[in-house]
């Protein structure tokens, strides 16, 4: 892992027809295997998938591309896709990628439930 750069954790939670999974860290190239497989994972079992990214510090394509996997995967079943709270480094990424125009962005895991 790059200096300075925080080890990457995904937490899963469960509520009701909904998942939470929660990136924390640096979501670097050693970490993209369990991303994508956590992600897909949680997209195939819900109607309802949130990633909260407010503690995520970095993430690279590849770990972009597991995020847009599960959206894929949630579209086509018809389910729910939301992004909670990114960093301001995240909102960039998002904006150059032009995924922010795709993928809908809440300010907080209630926000993104209840809505």
């Amino acid at each position: 892992m790059p200096v300075g750069q925080a080890p990457f954790e995904i937490k899963v939670e469960s509520k009701g027809d909904a998942v939470v999974c929660r990136l924390i860290g640096s979501a670097s190239m050693e970490a993209c295997d369990m991303l994508s497989e956590q992600l897909l994972s949680a997209a195939g079992g819900h109607g309802r998938l949130v990633i909260d990214l407010g503690e995520l510090e970095f993430i690279c394509s590849m770990g972009l591309g597991a995020i847009v996997a599960s959206y894929l995967r949630m579209s086509k079943k018809q389910g729910q896709f939301r992004l909670v709270q990114p960093l301001p480094q995240i909102v960039e990424l998002l904006e150059v990628t032009k995924l922010g125009t795709l993928l809908e962005v809440y300010d907080s895991v209630e926000e993104a439930l209840t809505s």
